[in-house]
């Protein structure tokens, strides 16, 4: 299978005596073909668009208080932009037809958790 794309993940982990913890990965993923419609593209070279490579970074930080945990997450710290899907139809049946619409993945998402033990 020659269209299926390449990817790789790497990820470093530390936790300090302090309590103090930190992570930080990247994932990268090559380009793919999108096909869309065999009937459509059949024969002609380079009609069927590409779902966009891309490197994510994620990093997370936080605390070890004993009973209790803060931490910050970051998805997709540098806030790439790519498309990760294109569709083939409309899933709405009184839309018009749909043919090269795509999704782009998600942009940089920021969260803090609490965590407490009982």
């Amino acid at each position: 299978m020659t269209h299926i794309p390449k990817w790789a993940n790497i990820a470093v982990e530390y936790e300090f005596e302090s309590g103090v913890f930190t992570n930080i990965n990247a994932r990268y993923q090559d380009k793919s073909t999108a096909y869309l419609d065999p009937e459509r593209s059949l024969g002609v070279a380079g009609l069927d668009p590409h779902n966009d490579g891309r490197t994510l970074i994620n990093a997370q930080a936080g605390y070890d208080f004993g009973n209790f945990l803060v931490r910050v997450d970051v998805r997709n710290l540098l806030d790439e932009e790519y498309i990760s899907q294109y569709f083939s139809d409309a899933v709405d049946s009184d839309a018009v037809d749909a043919y090269g619409d795509h999704q782009l993945g998600r942009s940089r998402q920021v969260s803090v958790t609490l965590q407490a033990k009982f």
